[in-house]
């Protein structure tokens, strides 16, 4: 299980495409996310320590020193703005650094705000030079998705990097359904990183059915059998702790909570009622119901059919048959 733990809603930035959607709030109780019987609730688990921006909380390195020594592996995402605070960690072989950078120069600024690619750079060489654990993750639209390549030129110079993560802009929070790429638009993108990047890359296809059908009678016969997949996760391989001890599937599902760590252990909440709503997520659609590709994704993005039709259940707009079977 992934563990998103928002040790605060805060953040010095205000980007456009957050998918929070917002930049001050609370932070997290630091008593009691350090109690030795709280912090057995990380055994075992991969604790993705997030925000807002998470080294905004003033006790940030206790925490994490903290989380570490329980957790199976501890991920800190940053917008790399800082690092003042890193003579304070101890760092361990589970832990790893993810800073977000958005692009070139240009594009990143645009984005996160005026001179914070130069402070992101400045973050990413400083862990370059201590050989500590971590990677860089972009998040790609229509404003930024020339500026990759340009970016992935920068990261060629580091010696340390373990990988690059781009992810498609989800359209929650501060960015909306207006702006979102399409299908073909990521999918064509996705084959373009593949043949310019020199990097190890972590990129991967949505909705690629041209691939399945190219492939199917491999598929077919193939001795591996494809299960049933779990969408993105939410509720079954991942959920979100927020600064109030609330507990989410994922963070475009907050108006589902599905417990609270302060009156609940973790255990209790990922075996209880409300949770099997999304760990056993089932679908409505008639369209998603009858397709052949069902076994492929299940029906997406769960937040996708809250967001956009308002409910559960109704697939994934970004899909092309269920756009074509609402037009």
């Amino acid at each position: 299980m992934d563990i998103y733990l928002l040790l605060t809603e805060k953040c010095n930035l205000s980007c456009s495409m957050c998918i929070r959607g917002k930049q001050d709030g609370t932070n997290l109780d630091l008593n009691f996310i350090t109690n030795e019987i709280v912090l057995k609730n990380f055994l075992g688990h991969r604790v993705v320590i997030t925000g807002g921006e998470p080294t905004m909380h003033p006790k940030f390195p206790e925490i994490v020193n903290k989380i570490s020594n329980y957790a199976k592996s501890v991920i800190i995402t940053t917008n790399g703005t800082s690092h003042n605070y890193f003579s304070k960690i101890i760092t361990k072989d589970n832990l790893h650094f993810q800073v977000s950078i958005d692009g070139d120069k240009n594009a990143h600024n645009l984005i996160r705000g005026l001179n914070t690619f130069e402070k992101t750079l400045s973050t990413i060489k400083f862990f370059d030079d201590s050989k500590v654990k971590y990677s860089i993750a972009s998040v790609v639209n229509k404003n930024n998705i020339d500026s990759m390549e340009n970016l992935e030129q920068e990261l060629r110079k580091l010696n340390n990097l373990k990988f690059w993560r781009l992810s498609y802009e989800m359209p929650f929070g501060s960015s909306n359904f207006k702006n979102m790429m399409t299908v073909k638009e990521w999918n064509s993108f996705v084959d373009k990183v593949l043949c310019f990047s020199t990097i190890k890359t972590k990129i991967q296809k949505i909705f690629p059915f041209e691939l399945v059908k190219e492939h199917a009678e491999a598929i077919k016969n193939s001795k591996i059998k494809i299960g049933q997949v779990n969408n993105c996760g939410s509720g079954k391989d991942k959920i979100y702790i927020y600064p109030d001890l609330n507990v989410y599937p994922c963070t475009c599902l907050t108006d589902f909570p599905i417990g609270n760590l302060r009156t609940e252990t973790l255990y209790k909440i990922l075996n209880g009622e409300k949770i099997k709503k999304f760990s056993n997520y089932t679908l409505k659609n008639e369209i998603c119901l009858k397709c052949e590709y069902l076994t492929y994704c299940n029906g997406g993005c769960i937040g996708m059919s809250y967001h956009y039709f308002g409910e559960l259940g109704m697939g994934d707009i970004r899909c092309p048959i269920v756009q074509n079977s609402i037009k």
